[in-house]
């Protein structure tokens, strides 16, 4: 399961995984906008890729999958990420 989150953030950009630590960080849309100079619907725009790329359908979900792959070892994280990908590939 670990392999199968590392995988998917992997395969993010780098301005991706720099959004998505921010969104994992507790930062809101807008103050990621100033921090990196962007325009709101600049930043929602690629957090809507983002959470594409990594097959989920809110950001806080692409933060679980974030912080599992960060922390790896933490049952807790992987069980719920391993939840999440359950839930996302039922119709």
């Amino acid at each position: 399961m670990d392999d199968i989150v590392a995988a998917r953030v992997a395969t993010l950009t780098n301005r991706q995984r720099r959004l998505l630590r921010l969104a994992a960080g507790g930062v809101t849309v807008a103050e990621i906008a100033l921090r990196l100079d962007l325009p709101v619907p600049a930043v929602e725009q690629e957090l809507a890729s983002l959470r594409a790329a990594l097959g989920v359908r809110t950001t806080g979900d692409a933060a679980l999958l974030w912080w599992a792959s960060r922390l790896g070892a933490a049952a807790a994280l992987a069980a719920a990420a391993q939840e999440l990908l359950a839930d996302q590939s039922e119709p």
